[in-house]
C-alpha cells in the first residue's frame, strides 16, 4: 500500500440512503419552485410599481396637457376682451394692463401667470413679466404667421421653464396681435401636479440642476436620477412610459416627464418620485410568508421521507440480519411477514429459503457427522498401522498420508496436501540410496494406472537409515473406474538386521566355537594317544581347562544375548559396596603372565549402590579384559566417584584407541573394527554389546568418555541406594527384567 493517505467515505445505512434520496429530491423541488415563486412574487410587485408609475405619468401628462389647454383658452379669452382688443389697436399698453389686474384679482388667472401681448408684427406691447422676454416664442411666431388661431408652448423665460398659451387678436376680422399666458413651473404649478398624482413633483432644467420642487419636499432623494431623453427625436406620446423606472433596492419608485418646447428642443423634466417601502414591505412579508410555508412543508416532507424510509428500510434490515443470522449457522429465527407488496412477498420467499436451508444444513450436519466419523475411523486405522501410507488421486494430486508415513521420511503434512504426486517422489527420492532409479519407478507406476507392485525394496538414508518395502495398487471405485493409486511403505529394517544377526551369528558360531572345540580335541587325543610325563599332562590339562573356560564363556554370552533379545533377562538388585566389589574383581584379574598393571582409585565416602553385584561385576569384567585385550602393557586404571543419584566408574588403558567414528557402534551386537590388534585377539563382538544392555537395565548408561590415541577411557553409571528409597521392597526372588535395546 503507497504511504499516501486514502480518505474512507462514510458509509451509510440503506434507509439513511433512501431518507436522503428523497429529502435531496424534495430539497431540489422546493428550491426550483420557491426560486420560480420568489421570482414571480417579486415580478408581480415589480409590475404593479411599474403600473403604478405608468398611471402616475399618464396623470401628469394629463395634467400638463390641461394646463396647456387652460392657458390657451386664457389666451383666447383675453383676446377676445375689449379693452384688449383696444389696447392693442391704440398701442396703450395701459388698458391691458388694467384689465390684467382685473382677471387676476376675479381668479381667471393665477398670480404667478404673466401676460404677454405682442403686435402682429412681434413686436412686445405689454409685458407684466420682470424681466420681459427679448423674442416671442415659436408658438407665438406660429400664430402670427396665421396658422393657428390657438396654441401652447413650452419655453425657458427667466431661467425657469414655463408654460405659455397663445391665442391670436382679431379686430374687426383682421389679426392685429398676439396675446400670451405664461405660468412658469413655480412651487404652485408643482404643488398643482403633486395634488394630482400623489407624488412629490421636481422640475429641473435641460443640463439635469434642480430648479424646484413641490411643497412636500425641499431637495431631490438620495436616489439616482434616470436619464432624461435628449435631443429632438423623441416623440411625446413615448414621454411618459419610456422615462418610468422602479428601484427595488432603494424601496423608490421614479418616473420622468421630459419637457418639450415647439421645436422639439428640451425644455426642461419634471421628476416624480414615490417611495416604495411599503409595497416592497408587504412583498417582503408575502414572500417570508410564503418562505415559512416552503420550509414548513420541507419539514413535512421531511418527515414523510423519513417514515418512508423507515417503512421501506426496516424489512430489508431485518432481511439482512436473517441473513446474516443464516450465514453464522442460525437457522431458528423467524421473520415476521408484514404487508402484500413486494417487499412482503420477498420477506415470505425469504423465509420459505431459511426453513428449506434449516432442514438442508439439518441433514448435511448428520451426514458430515457421519462422515467424519467414518473418517476418523478410517484415519484410526491407517495412523494405527505400523507401514506408511499415502494416496494420490487420479490427477497426480496428493490426498492421504498417515502419521506413520509423515514420521518416516520427516516431511510437513499440512505443506504437502494437493502437492503433484511426481514433486513428491522427487523429493522422497533425495532421501533414498538410488534417488534416479527411485524417480523412474514412482513414475512408472503413475502412469500405469492398472500396475501392481508387491515387493520392491529401497534403501533409506535421510533422516533414518532403513530398508523399506513398497506396494502399490491402483485404487479403484465402486464401479471400478480407477480413482487413484495408494503406496505403502513397510519398514524391514528389523528383517534386515535379523538376516544379518543370524549371518554374524552363524559365522561368529562357526568360528569361535570351532576353536576351543578344536584345541580341547588335540589336546585330549593327544594325552589318550600317548603316556605324557606329570608335568606335560598337567600342562595339556591347564589348556583344555583355559580353552573350556573360552567355550563356556561364549556360550555364556550367546544366552546372555538370546535373553536380552528375548527380554527374559533376569538382574537382581541388591544394595552393593563397589569398592569390594572392584577390588574382587581386580584381584581375579592376578595372572604372572601378564604385563599389565592394574589400579584402582577410589574415594572413601563412595555411596551404596541399587544393582546387581554379578552383572556389575560382569560388566567391569568386560571392560577390563577389552582394555587387557587391546592395549600391551601398561596401567589400567579403574576409578569410581559420586555423581548425585548415580556413581560413575571409568575404565582407562593406554592402548591406541578408538577412532570418534566408531566410538558409538563399538556396542552394537558383534561389531568389531577391522584394525591389526583386533584380528590377533579375536573375539565375538558381544561384549561392550551385553555391557551395554546390562548397564541400561539397571537405569544408567555406557559410553566412550575419552579416546586418543593414548588410550581410551569407557565409562558407565550404577544408581545409588539413596535414589531408591521410594522404591518397592525387593520380592524374594529380587529379579528384574531386561531388554536389549
Amino acid at each position: 500500500m503507497s504511504e499516501m493517505t486514502r480518505l474512507r467515505l462514510p458509509q451509510f445505512s440503506l434507509r439513511q440512503r433512501i431518507f436522503f434520496a428523497m429529502v435531496t429530491g424534495a430539497l431540489m423541488v422546493y428550491l426550483v419552485a420557491g426560486w420560480a415563486i420568489m421570482n414571480r412574487i417579486s415580478d408581480a410587485f415589480n409590475l404593479r410599481a411599474s403600473m403604478e408609475s405608468q398611471s402616475k405619468a399618464k396623470l401628469a401628462e394629463q395634467f400638463y396637457r390641461q394646463q396647456e389647454d387652460q392657458l390657451a383658452h386664457t389666451a383666447h379669452f383675453l383676446a377676445g376682451m375689449t379693452l384688449v382688443n383696444t389696447g392693442v389697436s391704440s398701442n396703450d399698453g395701459s388698458l391691458i394692463a388694467a384689465e390684467s389686474s382685473r382677471l387676476r384679482k376675479s381668479t381667471q388667472l393665477n398670480e404667478d401667470d404673466s401676460i404677454l401681448i405682442y403686435d402682429n408684427q412681434g413686436k412686445l406691447l405689454y409685458s407684466d413679466l420682470k424681466p420681459a422676454p427679448k423674442r416671442p416664442g415659436a408658438a407665438v411666431l406660429a400664430v402670427l404667421k396665421g396658422s393657428e388661431l390657438l396654441g401652447s408652448d413650452l419655453d425657458v423665460i427667466a431661467g425657469q421653464p414655463s408654460l405659455i398659451g397663445v391665442s391670436a387678436i382679431q379686430v374687426g376680422g383682421k389679426r392685429e396681435g398676439v396675446v400670451a399666458v405664461v405660468r412658469p413651473f413655480d412651487r404652485r404649478l408643482l404643488n398643482a401636479i403633486e395634488a394630482q398624482t400623489g407624488s412629490p413633483c421636481f422640475i429641473f432644467d435641460a443640463s439635469g440642476h434642480l430648479l424646484g420642487t413641490s411643497s412636500g419636499v425641499t431637495a431631490w432623494p438620495a436616489v439616482a436620477l434616470p436619464a432624461a431623453p435628449h435631443g429632438s427625436a423623441a416623440h411625446p406620446a413615448a414621454l411618459a412610459s419610456a422615462t418610468a423606472t422602479s428601484n427595488a433596492s432603494t424601496s423608490s419608485n421614479v418616473y420622468l416627464m421630459p419637457l418639450f418646447n415647439n421645436e422639439w428642443n428640451l425644455v426642461g423634466t419634471m421628476a416624480f418620485y414615490r417611495s416604495t417601502r411599503e409595497m416592497r414591505s408587504s412583498q417582503f412579508t408575502v414572500q417570508g410568508l410564503f418562505l415559512a410555508l416552503l420550509f414548513a412543508a420541507f419539514l413535512v416532507s421531511a418527515t414523510i421521507a423519513w417514515l418512508f424510509s423507515r417503512m421501506i428500510a426496516k424489512p430489508i434490515q431485518q432481511l439482512a440480519l436473517a441473513t446474516d443470522e443464516i450465514a453464522s449457522g442460525q437457522y431458528d429465527h423467524p421473520i415476521t411477514v408484514r404487508g402484500s407488496d413486494e417487499i412482503g412477498h420477498l420477506t415470505i420467499a425469504f423465509e420459505r429459503m431459511r426453513r428449506r436451508i434449516r432442514e438442508a444444513t439439518a441433514a448435511l450436519t448428520d451426514e458430515k457427522a457421519r462422515s467424519e466419523a467414518e473418517a476418523a475411523v478410517v484415519n484410526a486405522v491407517l495412523n494405527a498401522t505400523n507401514d506408511g501410507i499415502m494416496m494420490v488421486d487420479s490427477q497426480r494430486h496428493l490426498r492421504v498420508i498417515n502419521q506413520r508415513w509423515a514420521g518416516m521420511f520427516g516431511l510437513n503434512t499440512a505443506a504437502l496436501h494437493g502437492v503433484l504426486a511426481d514433486d513428491l517422489h522427487y523429493q522422497l527420492s533425495l532421501l533414498m540410496d538410488e534417488p534416479e532409479k527411485f524417480r523412474e519407478a514412482s513414475r512408472a507406476l503413475l502412469e500405469d494406472s492398472s500396475r501392481y507392485v508387491l515387493d520392491e525394496e529401497w534403501v533409506q538414508r535421510s533422516p533414518e537409515s532403513r530398508y523399506l518395502r513398497r506396494f502399490s495398487a491402483p485404487v479403484r471405485a465402486a464401479d471400478g473406474s480407477v480413482i487413484g493409486r495408494v503406496f505403502v511403505y513397510a519398514n524391514v529394517t528389523r528383517e534386515h538386521e535379523a538376516d544379518e544377526l543370524k549371518q554374524a551369528l552363524l559365522s561368529t558360531v562357526s568360528h569361535e566355537l570351532r576353536t576351543p572345540l578344536a584345541t580341547i580335541k588335540g589336546y585330549a587325543r593327544t594325552l589318550l594317544l600317548e603316556d605324557w610325563d606329570v608335568d606335560t599332562r598337567r600342562d595339556f590339562i591347564h589348556i583344555i581347562d583355559e580353552e573350556a573356560d573360552k567355550l563356556s564363556e561364549l556360550v555364556g554370552n550367546l544366552l546372555d544375548l538370546s535373553k536380552l533379545e528375548a527380554g527374559v533377562l533376569q538382574i537382581q538388585r541388591q544394595p552393593v559396596r563397589l569398592d569390594a566389589l572392584l577390588r574382587r574383581v581386580i584381584g581375579r584379574q592376578h595372572d604372572p603372565k601378564q604385563t599389565h598393571v592394574y589400579r584402582v582409585e577410589l574415594p572413601g565416602d563412595l555411596p551404596l549402590t541399587w544393582a546387581d553385584p554379578r552383572r556389575i561385576e560382569q560388566v567391569v569384567e568386560n571392560l577390563i579384559e577389552n582394555s587387557t585385550k587391546y592395549s600391551q602393557g601398561g596401567e589400567i586404571m579403574i576409578r569410581a566417584r559420586d555423581q548425585g543419584d548415580f556413581v560413575e566408574i571409568t575404565v582407562q588403558d593406554h592402548g591406541q584407541g578408538i577412532p570418534q567414528d566408531f566410538a558409538e557402534r563399538i556396542f552394537e551386537r558383534f561389531y568389531r573394527m577391522d584394525n591389526r590388534l583386533t584380528r590377533e585377539t579375536g573375539g565375538t563382538g558381544l561384549g561392550l554389546s551385553i555391557c551395554r544392555g546390562l548397564v541400561e537395565a539397571h537405569g544408567g548408561r555406557i559410553w566412550v568418555k575419552e579416546t586418543s590415541s593414548r588410550g581410551t577411557t569407557i565409562a558407565f553409571t550404577v544408581p545409588v541406594l539413596t535414589s531408591r528409597i521410594d522404591e518397592t521392597p525387593p520380592s524374594p526372588s529380587n529379579t528384574v527384567p531386561v531388554t536389549l535395546p
